[in-house]
């Protein structure tokens, strides 16, 4: 379980709001406290990656300066029984793709050296030439495997894509959008300029706008 933020926009961007945003969720925000460590993938320029861990609550950090054109960041909220160590703390990355998570998904066998059903969900997906691919990868990932949600932010090839489907707790797992000022995608709205994700949709961003949007 957890709290995410992704964004686009069409130049570098000082974005240290959405980082605010990012800790006032997980302090106070749906099925708050989001204690258990946060982390970000921030692409400042083609030579420049910030990616960031911590295992202390994002909510105690003090503001950090953001500056990048596309990122995610992720604050976590362990499931009952989950180590809560750096191995679990999002986002991944697999060569130049990023990727973070939010639900729980039930697997009966889990290979990989983070210990996480995110990470298997992330290796059954990551590798697409198009967006049909990907689009027929999650269908088949959530044909097989039972979950809460399994929601996604992703970064690749300078793309934003996000998804949300959940099968429970449609407040918590509902995502939001933001055209206003380039792409901005939450779990909790920043105002009233953020849309609901139907349950299922999906969309990528590039250069801060909105080039694919459907269920």
């Amino acid at each position: 379980m957890c709290r995410m933020v992704g964004f686009s926009f069409n130049e570098i961007r000082e974005s240290s709001f959405l980082f605010e945003h990012l800790k006032q969720m997980s302090k106070s925000g749906i099925e708050s406290p989001h204690s258990h460590g946060w982390g970000m993938a921030i692409k400042y320029n083609d030579k420049e990656i910030i990616f960031h861990k911590s295992i202390n609550p994002i909510y105690n950090e003090k503001r950090i300066n953001i500056e990048g054109y596309i990122g995610i960041m992720h604050s976590r909220k362990a499931s009952p029984k989950l180590e809560k160590t750096f191995l679990q703390l999002h986002p991944y990355f697999i060569k130049d793709t990023f990727f973070c998570h939010n639900g729980t998904i039930y697997m009966d066998q889990i290979n990989n050296v983070f210990g996480t059903d995110s990470f298997e969900y992330f290796k059954y997906i990551n590798d697409f030439s198009n967006e049909d691919e990907l689009k027929r990868k999650i269908k088949l990932f959530s044909e097989k495997n039972k979950y809460t949600g399994i929601n996604f932010l992703m970064i690749k090839n300078d793309k934003l894509y996000a998804f949300c489907k959940y099968k429970k707790e449609k407040e918590y797992y509902t995502m939001w959008y933001s055209e206003k000022n380039g792409v901005i995608i939450s779990s909790e709205k920043l105002d009233d300029s953020f849309q609901p994700f139907e349950n299922g949709m999906f969309l990528i961003a590039f250069n801060g706008e909105i080039i694919k949007k459907c269920n």
